[in-house]
């Protein structure tokens, strides 16, 4: 059972990860109304189950895994029901146009690693453990982004 003390310390955690999980969020749904109930639903996961986290420095890599599966639920009930609904703009994580446009083309998986590699300041065994997939994944997953990146980018720029 969660205590107060445990409560005032969730929240205080929460707090502090508000824009990572915004951004990890956003790097996988693009869409804000979307971020917010992934994010929403994530917390009131995390509370429910915060007994069962066994050590609580790594709070942040539990927390951003069940995001990321909130996520990806989102993105998957999104593709079984396709309603008419306006999306709100959103202040994209990245200022560069271009870059924002060849990162948002490459898969969900990559932008995910990409954001918790560059954005976030997570180890590839972090990130590991966030997706829960094996380092080596991980690391092809980063090298092939960054190799999609140059070539969207480096093609775009000879079209200009």
């Amino acid at each position: 059972m969660v205590g107060p003390s445990d409560a005032d310390w969730f929240c205080e955690q929460v707090e502090q990860l508000k824009p990572a999980m915004f951004r990890v969020a956003y790097a996988i749904l693009h869409c804000e109304a979307d971020c917010e109930d992934a994010a929403a639903s994530a917390v009131l996961r995390a509370f429910r189950y915060l007994g069962s986290l066994q050590n609580r420095d790594g709070f942040r890599s539990w927390m951003l895994r069940i995001l990321k599966n909130e996520c990806f639920s989102i993105r998957r009930k999104r593709m079984l029901f396709d309603p008419l609904q306006d999306t709100e703009a959103v202040e994209p994580p990245m200022p560069d146009l271009d870059l924002q446009l060849a990162f948002r083309q490459l898969p969900a998986n990559t932008r995910l690693a990409l954001t918790l590699f560059y954005y976030e300041g997570y180890g590839v065994q972090e990130i590991a453990q966030i997706v829960g997939e094996p380092t080596g994944t991980i690391k092809s997953r980063l090298a092939r982004g960054r190799a999609q990146l140059r070539h969207k980018l480096e093609k775009g720029e000879r079209r200009a």
